[in-house]
């Protein structure tokens, strides 16, 4: 026997538990209109939960109804949302892109011209030891025009 149901006689609340935001999320992602989220089992929501202020915030923009089922004997209630027709914001659609780079064979191509270039216009570049001198300081470039 579950311990929410030792406690309230009831298998599905968690007395004292408030959903997170991660949760909140996750239910309207799959919810169809008329679900219903127990998000809380308490006397009431604390002031600074994060869950609840997620669930307000859905219930002002009408996506869910927020409202309270008291629980026979503890004084406790459960706090529901149930998800509205109203349908989610379309989120745009994540940039796709294909990576330039493959393998260490590439990524050497590509660097090998800007280090040329860099060397042949005489940037510095600080070495690890922090001396600021430059990587060929033997080897005098030719000025870039």
């Amino acid at each position: 026997m579950a311990v929410a149901e030792m406690v309230m006689g009831f298998a599905d609340e968690a007395p004292g538990i408030v959903a997170s935001p991660d949760r909140v999320t996750a239910w309207m992602l799959v919810a169809k209109a008329g679900d219903q989220f127990v998000y809380a089992t308490r006397v009431r929501l604390p002031v600074g939960s994060k869950g609840a202020a997620a669930m307000r915030d859905l219930s002002d923009r009408g996506l869910v109804r927020l409202f309270q089922r008291p629980i026979k004997g503890g004084g406790m209630s459960n706090y529901v949302a149930e998800r509205s027709s109203k349908p989610l914001p379309v989120a745009p659609e994540p940039v796709r892109y294909e990576p330039f780079v493959d393998d260490e064979a590439t990524v050497i191509d590509a660097l090998l011209p800007i280090l040329r270039r860099a060397a042949t216009c005489r940037r510095r570049w600080t070495a690890s030891n922090g001396t600021g001198r430059s990587a060929c300081s033997a080897w005098r470039p030719r000025p870039c025009g």
